[in-house]
C-alpha cells in the first residue's frame, strides 16, 4: 500500500510542476514584456535634419555641434505574443551615462505588437560615437504589458566593428554588433509602499 502511495505522491508532483511551467511560459509569453536585440546600423545624418524626422526614436548621448553626425540604430524585436511598450532608460559605457535625451518628441516609447520591431537611434559626432562604443555598453530599459505593469530590462552591447564603407552612399557605414547579459526584473511595492525591483528568470 504504501508503495502505491508513493507513486501516487510521485505521479500528482509531476503533474503539480508540469502545469507550473506551462503556468510560467504563459506568463512570460502573455504577460511579460521581452525584448531582444534583432538589428542595428550605423549612419551619418546631417544634424538639422534629425529634428524633421519625428518617426525616428532619436536620442543624443554625446557633444555635437552643426553639421554632419554619427548615429548608432538599435532594433529591438518583442518576442511575447502581446502588445506592449519600451522607453529608453539610459545607458552605461566607460566613464559615461547615455541619457535619456530627445530632441524631436517628448515620448520615446516603442509601442510593439507580437513580433514588430522598432529602434532607437544614438547619435553624436563621429569622434564621440566611435568613444562611447568602445568596450561594453550597457542598456537599461522600461518595458509595461498591457497591464500597464512596469518591469526593467536590461542588456549588453559590444561593437566590434564600426568603420566607414568607401562606396556610392556617402551615409554608409559598416557596423557588427553583440547582444548579451539579458536580464529583466518587475516592479513590486515593498512593505512601505515603495518600488522595488524583483529578479525574474529569462
Amino acid at each position: 500500500m504504501s508503495i502505491v502511495a508513493i507513486y501516487s505522491s510521485t505521479k500528482a508532483n509531476e503533474l503539480s510542476n508540469r502545469i507550473t511551467n506551462i503556468e510560467q511560459d504563459k506568463y512570460k509569453l502573455d504577460l511579460r514584456p521581452f525584448v531582444i536585440v534583432t538589428g542595428w546600423k550605423a549612419f551619418s545624418e546631417e544634424s538639422s535634419e534629425i529634428q524633421y524626422k519625428p518617426e525616428r526614436k532619436y536620442i543624443q548621448i554625446g557633444e555635437f555641434n552643426r553639421g554632419q553626425v554619427l548615429c548608432f540604430s538599435l532594433e529591438l524585436t518583442n518576442t511575447t505574443s502581446s502588445w506592449i511598450s519600451v522607453e529608453f532608460l539610459h545607458g552605461e559605457a566607460i566613464n559615461h551615462v547615455w541619457r535619456n535625451s530627445a530632441v524631436n518628441q517628448s515620448n520615446l516609447k516603442m509601442h510593439l505588437m507580437p513580433g514588430a520591431s522598432d529602434s532607437f537611434v544614438f547619435y553624436a559626432t563621429q569622434e564621440s560615437i566611435e568613444k562611447l562604443l568602445s568596450g561594453s555598453v550597457t542598456i537599461e530599459l522600461i518595458l509595461e504589458n498591457r497591464f500597464s505593469k512596469r518591469y526593467k530590462e536590461s542588456f549588453s552591447i559590444i561593437v566590434t566593428s564600426l568603420s566607414y564603407l568607401e562606396t556610392y552612399r556617402t551615409d554608409e557605414w559598416f557596423c557588427r554588433v553583440h547582444a548579451q547579459n539579458y536580464s529583466i526584473s518587475r516592479f513590486e511595492l515593498n512593505d512601505n509602499q515603495e518600488p522595488v525591483l524583483v529578479p525574474e528568470e529569462l
